[in-house]
């Protein structure tokens, strides 16, 4: 999940710090987020709802833990005030993308500075690895801390360095962001959910991007991350398939599971995602339609979170 949010940080940066500058951005952004994001998503949400009616014996009763949770899966708020499990767990990821393309999209428009981003970026990976930490026994605080994920920052930040091009630049933002993750080093131990390492994946991804660019585009690679998406989206259900199947032997699980999920994740992007891609010509075209999808992509964390308090209170 941390290389996940690295690489997304990375080229959504890039993407906004190319396009900031016209003057339908935000809704052209919002637009075409929603029509990469959100169609996938509640289609795969679909069917586990529907996975869920099936009599077969399950662990627990999914079906209810899931629809009392609906509102939250439906807004893409699902994990803001609580852990979530299950099999759709990793949905509260999605919601973590979310609120980064409604936050930044704004925040990119209004820093012109690369600075001024860079030291937004370190005060961000700051506040979120060294302060919140000593709150996080808070629901909230804990809440916000998990929503501000080094990963994504890490990339942001190296989608950032990408962009501008200049080596000087590299060495001095670098330096910037190594008194950071001096001060984090210091407050956390080496752990997936690191600073250090968000740092460490996010320069990965940074490398790869300058110096392996013909690894990137090769037709493999570049086949496989039109998909990536989907295949993020199904390949719980299938990984738990393959290790009840390699029981023996699992050393040949993955195998099993990549077996499974590739052909489902190219069926779910050419009969779901391709259709909402195409409709990005429509958009292009129909400032009305982009407008109303933009709105779309923007309101249902909003309402999800008036949901929540206005059903607790």
């Amino acid at each position: 999940m941390a290389l996940f949010f690295a690489i997304s940080g990375f080229l959504i940066t890039r993407i906004m710090l190319s396009t900031r500058t016209e003057s339908r951005f935000l809704v052209d952004f919002y637009s075409r987020r929603w029509t990469r994001i959100a169609p996938p998503y509640y289609i795969v949400l679909s069917i586990y709802l529907l996975m869920f009616c099936l009599p077969i014996p399950q662990k627990e009763d999914n079906l209810a833990n899931t629809l009392g949770l609906l509102p939250e899966y439906l807004t893409f708020t699902i994990g803001f005030f609580k852990p979530v499990a299950g099999p759709f767990g990793i949905a509260w990821t999605i919601a973590v993308e979310e609120c980064f393309y409604l936050v930044a999209p704004l925040l990119y428009r209004q820093i012109k500075s690369p600075l001024g981003l860079q030291f937004l970026l370190v005060g961000l990976l700051s506040f979120s690895s060294i302060f919140l930490p000593r709150f996080a026994s808070g629901a909230f605080f804990g809440s916000v801390s998990h929503f501000l994920p080094s990963a994504l920052i890490c990339g942001c930040f190296f989608g950032l360095l990408c962009q501008e091009g200049k080596f000087s630049l590299y060495l001095k933002s670098l330096m910037l962001l190594s008194v950071c993750l001096l001060g984090t080093f210091l407050t956390h131990r080496f752990a997936a959910d690191s600073p250090m390492a968000g740092f460490l994946l996010g320069l990965l991804v940074f490398i790869c991007s300058v110096w392996k660019r013909e690894f990137l585009l090769s037709r493999l690679i570049s086949r496989l991350g039109r998909f990536s998406y989907e295949l993020y989206l199904i390949h719980i259900p299938f990984t738990a398939i393959a290790s009840r199947v390699a029981i023996h032997c699992p050393l040949i699980a993955p195998v099993i599971a990549a077996i499974m999920t590739i052909p489902a994740g190219l069926l779910l992007y050419r009969l779901v995602s391709l259709p909402g891609l195409q409709l990005r010509r429509q958009i292009s075209n129909n400032p009305k339609l982009a407008n109303l999808i933009a709105i779309m992509q923007v309101i249902p964390i909003p309402v999800g979170i008036a949901y929540y308090f206005l059903t607790r209170f």
